[in-house]
């Protein structure tokens, strides 16, 4: 079994991207914790995928950054800093 994806006509190392190992240490993270499972031939998640956007919510949430912080633009717009949910199996 080979480690390289089915399409080599994309730019990059060619081989599966969907499925990627993350550490996470201190700042208000639970060690030990293993988050999610990937298929049998660990090419694309099976059980509690995550995004990048929930590994930077998870910071913001341990820095006490409410999902409700926003900053405000020159028209006073609202953009709220994040929108995705932290990785409740790491608070």
């Amino acid at each position: 079994m080979s480690l390289l994806s089915d399409s080599f006509n994309e730019p990059g190392r060619d081989h599966w991207g969907a499925v990627q190992t993350v550490f996470f240490a201190g700042g208000g993270v639970q060690g030990g914790r293993v988050i999610g499972a990937s298929d049998k031939i660990a090419a694309y998640p099976a059980a509690d995928p995550q995004t990048p956007e929930n590994m930077a919510a998870t910071m913001y949430h341990c820095l006490g950054i409410p999902h409700t912080t926003a900053w405000h633009d020159e028209e006073e717009r609202p953009h709220h800093i994040y929108h995705a949910s932290p990785i409740e199996g790491l608070l």
